[in-house]
C-alpha cells in the first residue's frame, strides 16, 4: 500500500478551500444570469401584452388608452385601476409589483402635422438581484432592466 509523503497531510484540504469559493461564485454567477434573462423576458412580453391592448380597436379601448397616458408613469403596486396597465402588471409574471414602473405613451403629432397613430409602452424593472450588493459598492444604483413594445393603432 502506498503512503502519502509527511508533508502533505493538509494539501486536499487547502485546495478545496482555495477552489470552493470559486465554484460557488460561479455557480451564483450562472443563477444570477438565469434570473436577469428570466426577468428581461417577462418585462418585455409585458410591454408586448399592455402595447396590443391599447391598439386594439374600440371607443372604450380609447378612453383606456387615454387615461392610461394621464397616469404614465404608473407603479404596479397597489394594482392600477386601469385595464391597460393591469394587463402589463399582471403579464410581468413571479416579479415584484413594487419594482415595475409602467409608461405609456403616444407621440403628439407626426411629420405631417397629424396625430400620430403608434403606442408605446416602456417597463422598468429594477428588482432585487444579487448582482445589486455588488453594483452599489461600484456604482451608485442597482440593476436596472427596461423593455419597450411599440405598435399602430388599429
Amino acid at each position: 500500500m502506498l503512503q502519502g509523503r509527511q508533508g502533505d497531510r493538509g494539501q486536499d484540504l487547502v485546495e478545496y478551500a482555495i477552489v470552493f469559493p470559486v465554484l460557488m461564485l460561479l455557480l451564483l454567477g450562472i443563477i444570477e444570469f438565469g434570473r436577469i434573462i428570466y426577468s428581461y423576458n417577462a418585462i418585455s412580453n409585458a410591454a408586448r401584452e399592455g402595447t396590443r391592448l391599447a391598439v386594439l380597436p374600440g371607443t372604450a379601448n380609447r378612453n383606456n388608452l387615454a387615461a392610461a397616458i394621464a397616469l404614465s408613469p404608473a407603479a404596479c403596486d397597489p394594482s392600477p385601476a386601469n385595464p391597460i396597465l393591469q394587463r402589463v402588471c399582471d403579464r410581468a409574471m413571479a416579479l415584484s409589483r413594487a419594482d415595475l414602473q409602467v409608461t405609456v405613451s403616444q407621440p403628439d403629432l407626426d411629420l405631417n402635422g397629424e396625430p400620430d397613430p403608434i403606442v408605446r409602452i416602456r417597463v422598468v424593472y429594477t428588482g432585487p438581484f444579487l448582482t445589486n450588493v455588488i453594483l452599489q459598492a461600484v456604482r451608485r444604483g442597482g440593476l436596472r432592466l427596461e423593455a419597450a413594445a411599440t405598435m399602430r393603432l388599429e
